[in-house]
């Protein structure tokens, strides 16, 4: 079954500038990650725990597009923008939840393998599926398990402190464009259910979310075209819309970005979140809230 939360793909152009963008405007250090053989990739990773932000760039192109993460329509989306693209749940028992999803009419890629080899020689390895084609902008994740257990990986990449004082990822909105279609697609395909339905009138939409251990998905479809859900589908399609990373202090936060030269302003909705500027994060919308876990 789908356990929790694992982490949000940022597809960047260049891995190198954008790592250090992330370090020094955002405060969130970040660590090579290594390569993807076969897939034609490489990334650098933000660890908080088990759950993660990678930057995601193409090494080798045509290596991209025959590789294992397909990576043609990665390669159009970057060849007009930078940002998220995909969002990932780890699974204990991936055969049986690709079963599930299939069964519930979901095309299905998977599981396969994949392999990443650290800059420490040490190899990663994991299965993943995919819901549809390929994993980039979908209004769903796709699904991990990885052969190492938790603690080994930890012990291999461990989570780092942030200057920025994030403690874990809160949550991860997903743009929708039928919100009664989608909810049923998670609770059919993914066995997942939403707990609580909402107007946001902020960004024009009706927004159901979905409770996942530490986490929450935020499923958002719009109430209008010209509301801010409603030009986010108009221009990228459905899929990822916006990350939440929950922070100790917010007022240190916002102290730390301001040292940096880095603007941010409340995100629509509410006055106790903060979008970060966009051009800092390489397009990504990243919303900081105040930690409330115990």
């Amino acid at each position: 079954m789908i356990q929790r939360f694992d982490h949000a793909v940022i597809a960047v152009r260049d891995l190198e500038e954008a790592s250090c963008s992330y370090t020094d405007y955002l405060g969130l250090p970040v660590k090579a990650g290594g390569t993807h053989p076969g897939a034609g990739t490489h990334n650098s990773i933000m660890r908080f725990g088990l759950d993660y932000l990678e930057l995601l760039a193409v090494r080798d192109r045509e290596e991209a597009v025959q590789g294992w993460l397909r990576g043609g329509p990665l390669l159009s989306f970057l060849s007009a923008r930078q940002g998220l693209t995909s969002f990932v749940l780890a699974s204990d028992d991936i055969e049986a939840d690709t079963a599930r999803a299939a069964g519930a009419g979901v095309q299905t890629v998977g599981p396969f393998p994949m392999r990443r080899q650290r800059p420490d020689g040490n190899v990663f390895s994991w299965r993943l599926t995919f819901l549809g084609e390929h994993p980039w902008r979908q209004p769903v994740p796709f699904l991990i398990q990885y052969d190492q257990p938790d603690a080994e990986r930890l012990q291999w990449d461990p989570p780092t402190s942030t200057p920025l004082g994030v403690t874990r990822v809160a949550a991860i909105a997903v743009a929708v464009r039928n919100l009664g279609a989608a909810m049923h697609l998670y609770e059919n395909a993914l066995g997942l259910q939403a707990a609580h339905m909402e107007d946001v009138p902020a960004l024009g939409a009706r927004q159901a979310t979905i409770p996942l251990g530490t986490c929450t998905v935020r499923l958002l479809a719009p109430i209008h075209e010209d509301g801010l859900i409603g030009r986010e589908l108009a221009e990228r399609g459905e899929g990822p819309f916006e990350i939440a990373l929950a922070v100790r202090s917010m007022e240190k936060a916002k102290g730390l970005l301001r040292e940096r030269g880095t603007e941010f302003e409340p995100a629509p909705g509410s006055v106790n979140r903060v979008l970060i500027d966009p051009s800092r994060a390489c397009g990504a919308r990243i919303v900081l809230v105040k930690e409330t876990a115990g």
